[in-house]
């Protein structure tokens, strides 16, 4: 579908996709001028359609490129030998946000699609989203110690709240974010308060989390 595209060679690939990850990171689908991407990538505007015969396909191009890029270092970093899921989780939170600091476009760009709202990209991009997540947990969650959660506490539900806690705190601080950057101070701040999540979790969760 992209052949045109990939006969470019790969520093003018790059370009390209350079352009667009940088305004499709600011604004949302609609409002994302290809105006601005070409005068980014350095071509004419009837080049950027001869290589993507309209904005929804180079839209969803780099959704699925900027996807399996941060999913494939996401994925090899992770140590799945680690089965405590607080620590698991938070190794996993940890990548997440890194992935920020080394990657800060396509992170605000994945946000930005996560929530987007126009019909013409809207279910499509849910539907990716429904399968990365999928595929992802399944891997990621698998192999699993519970043996060390409470005993009057349902398992299952336990590891929801912890998943949840997690996901919720990485998405927040990458919304706060946006295009600042990162620093190492704003990175130790982050895992000082994880370090408080993990304490409460495993307080309230865990066999003798309330022992002195």
């Amino acid at each position: 579908m992209f052949s045109k595209f990939f006969k470019l060679k790969p520093e003018k690939q790059q370009q390209i996709i350079n352009a667009a990850l940088k305004v499709f990171s600011r604004e949302n689908y609609k409002q994302a001028s290809t105006d601005e991407i070409v005068i980014e990538a350095g071509i004419s505007k009837g080049a950027l359609f001869h290589y993507f015969r309209s904005k929804k396909d180079l839209y969803l191009f780099l959704y699925d490129y900027v996807t399996k890029t941060l999913t494939d270092e996401y994925f090899s970093a992770v140590d799945l030998s680690e089965r405590d899921i607080l620590l698991r989780l938070q190794q996993m939170c940890l990548l997440k946000l890194s992935l920020l600091k080394k990657h800060a476009d396509m992170m605000n760009f994945t946000l930005k699609a996560f929530f987007e709202e126009d019909v013409e990209v809207k279910d499509i991009i849910n539907q990716k989203n429904k399968e990365i997540l999928l595929k992802g947990y399944s891997n990621l969650l698998s192999n699993i110690d519970t043996s060390k959660l409470r005993e009057d506490v349902d398992a299952q539900m336990a590891l929801n709240i912890i998943r949840w806690t997690f996901e919720g705190y990485a998405n927040k601080e990458q919304a706060a974010l946006g295009h600042q950057p990162m620093d190492e101070e704003l990175f130790g701040k982050w895992i000082s308060e994880m370090n408080g999540y993990i304490e409460i979790i495993r307080k309230c969760l865990y066999k003798g989390g309330n022992e002195p």
